[in-house]
């Protein structure tokens, strides 16, 4: 399952009050993660990745992606069977004349849901 976001970063965008997107999953295993800077954003657009709180993509912390005409692609096998059923998305533009539109494609592989009844189960789930 393909889900892909055009999402649009306003012009003087700070990186203390970024635009944040929560791009909606499904319940399943993130396979595949990319992200498109189109020509003419001229490394001014920032973007993290995030999940339930945590900096995913970069991993670092300090960390950021930004580009012009290019895109970054990860493989994997990050499990989405827990609520936030999102990533969400954090970017900043500097550019003080546009705003800037980035690209976000994420591959699921979908699962059957399980049921967890009891605490073993659970355990064995984590």
């Amino acid at each position: 399952m393909q889900f892909n976001y055009e999402i649009l970063t306003p012009v003087n965008t700070p990186i203390t009050t970024p635009t944040i997107y929560p791009a909606p999953l499904t319940f399943g295993i993130l396979t595949k993660v990319l992200l498109f800077f189109p020509f003419g954003s001229l490394g001014n657009l920032y973007v993290q990745l995030f999940r339930g709180g945590i900096q995913r993509f970069p991993f670092n912390p300090e960390g950021n992606y930004r580009g012009n005409n290019n895109t970054y692609s990860w493989d994997g096998e990050i499990p989405i069977h827990f609520d936030p059923f999102s990533l969400e998305s954090r970017s900043w533009n500097t550019d003080t004349l546009y705003p800037h539109t980035y690209f976000l494609t994420l591959n699921i592989r979908t699962e059957p849901m399980k049921i967890i009844r009891t605490f073993k189960e659970l355990e064995e789930a984590v």
